[in-house]
Order: C-alpha cells, then structure tokens, then sequence
C-alpha cells in the first residue's frame, strides 16, 4: 500500500501541500467547529442563539492570524473581545436607519483605517466588520443582544480551547519544515549536477526535473512565509490558486 500511495503523494499532493500542511490546518479548523456544534446541541442551543455560537467558532479559526502560535493566541483573544462588544451594539443600531448607515461608515472606515498597521490589524478588523454586519442586518433589543454575545463566546471558546490547548499547531514548525524540504530538493540538484559532471550518462531530464523541484520547493518555503500571518481563508486561497 504505502509503495502505491508514495507515487500518488509525490505527484499530486507533495507540490501543493507538502507535508499536509494546509491540509492539518484544514482539519483542525473543521474539528474545532464541529466540537462548538456537538457542543451546542448538548446544552440545547436552538435557532439564533446556535447560529451566534457557530459564529463564534468559525470567526476564531476563519480570521486567525500572527506569524508565532502566541500571537495567534493573543489576536484571537482580541478578535473574541472586540466582537462580543460589537455584536449587541449593532444589533441595537440595526433598529434605526440612520443610525445603522453611520454605523456601517465609521466601523468600515475603521476596519480599512486599521490595515495600514499590519495583516494581523487587517485581518482582525476584517472579521469584526463581517460578524458586526451580521449582527446590524438582524436587529434585537439589549437582550437578545446579550444572548448573542454569549453565544458566540461559547462557540468561540470552545474553537479556541480547540485550536490552541488541545490541538495546537505552531506555524513556526511549518516554516521550519518547509524550509527542510526546500533545503533538501536543493542538496539533490547539486547532488545531480556532481553526478553529471563524473557521469555523461546524466540525462537532461533529469537535471530539469531535479532543477524544478528545488525551484518549486523554494517557491513554496516562500509562500509559507508570506502566509504565515494571514488568516486561514486567506491561506487557502493563495495556496490553491497562486502557489
């Protein structure tokens, strides 16, 4: 099985996603919702107040962000903070016009204003403006705002016990292995260079084939490192379509 298995990976896995590791971020990130789910019909959640607490765990793991496992831990935090105030205010100025239009100016006015700081800054304020839009195109009183709130704290908790005690990734180790492979496609081109060099019968095609996985390799230790901040979407998305 596993001689089967290596050609398939190293054809069609390995230049994507090598190691899996878009592929264990993925997971991680479906496991932590799934546990929110379960862990929202235990305790009966039911209509709106499920729907915020599967909210809460997807916001924790769709907009994370921070180039170190304890960043991440920190921004998270804040992203929970920040959007469990929002919430119940915007569920109050939903319920008046005017008031909801100056309120959509100045919170995306200041979620753009705040990606001039950085990705992480960019990505946290991304995230408060989707779920705070959510939450103002559904308007409540100061109650069902309450009820909102903790909600999605409990659905963000749990996602965020999930991905940072019970199953965390420290993206510094993806950076790292990354690198090892790309260091060792490397080693194996320069390997085949001395072979051709002691040997004629070297073909071409193998020094191209050599030579294009160490680019490959290179190319991805540095998509790694560009993505090492942004959030997961973010990480999907330029892996699938850009890497």
């Amino acid at each position: 099985m596993h001689k089967l298995l290596n050609p398939f990976y190293l054809k069609y896995i390995r230049p994507a996603d090598p190691g899996f590791f878009i592929t264990k971020y993925a997971a991680k990130a479906a496991i932590s919702c799934l546990l929110a789910f379960f862990a929202a019909l235990l305790i009966g959640l039911k209509g709106e107040s499920f729907f915020w607490c599967m909210a809460g765990a997807v916001s924790t793991v769709l907009f994370r962000t921070g180039s170190t496992l304890k960043r991440r831990k920190i921004y998270a935090l804040i992203l929970l903070a920040l959007i469990a105030v929002l919430v119940p205010v915007a569920a109050m100025v939903g319920q008046h016009d005017y008031l909801s239009l100056g309120f959509i100016f100045i919170l995306s006015f200041t979620c753009f204003f705040v990606s001039s700081a950085g990705v992480s800054a960019s990505t946290i304020g991304h995230g408060c403006l989707l779920v705070s839009l959510l939450s103002l195109f559904s308007p409540a009183g100061p109650v069902q705002g309450l009820i909102r709130t903790i909600s999605l704290l409990f659905g963000g908790l749990i996602s965020y016990v999930t991905n940072f005690y019970i199953w965390p990734f420290d993206p510094e180790k993806i950076l790292f292995s990354s690198a090892k492979l790309a260091i060792e496609d490397m080693g194996f081109l320069l390997e085949g260079v001395c072979l051709r060099v002691k040997n004629p019968n070297v073909s071409e095609e193998q020094l191209a084939f050599l030579s294009k996985e160490a680019i490959n390799s290179v190319k991805r230790y540095r998509t790694f490192m560009n993505l090492s901040q942004k959030s997961i979407l973010q990480c999907y998305y330029q892996v699938l379509f850009f890497a």
